[in-house]
C-alpha cells in the first residue's frame, strides 16, 4: 500500500479566485437587480400612496357625515355590500 500523496498546488489561489468570482457575481447582481427593484419599489410606493389616500378620504368623509348629519357611511357601505 502506497501512502505517498503528491503535493497539491496551493489552495490559496483557488480560494482567492472563488472569492473574486463571488464578489464579481454579487456586484453584477446588485447592478442588474438594483434597477429592477427600484422600479418595483416605485410602483409599490405609488400603489400604497393611492390606497392610503382613498382610505383617508373615506375616513374623513365618514367622520364629517357622522358629525354633521348623523349618517354612518361605514354601516351603509358594509350593509349594502355584504348583506345576506
Amino acid at each position: 500500500m502506497n501512502t505517498y500523496r503528491p503535493t497539491q498546488p496551493s489552495k490559496h489561489w483557488v480560494t482567492l479566485l472563488k472569492i473574486l468570482v463571488l464578489l464579481f457575481v454579487l456586484y453584477f447582481a446588485v447592478a442588474v437587480l438594483g434597477k429592477v427593484f427600484s422600479w418595483v419599489l416605485a410602483i409599490v410606493f405609488v400603489v400604497v400612496r393611492g390606497v392610503v389616500f382613498v382610505a383617508l378620504i373615506f375616513f374623513v368623509t365618514h367622520f364629517l357625515l357622522k358629525l354633521l348629519f348623523g349618517f354612518d357611511l361605514y354601516r351603509w357601505v358594509v350593509n349594502g355590500r355584504f348583506r345576506r
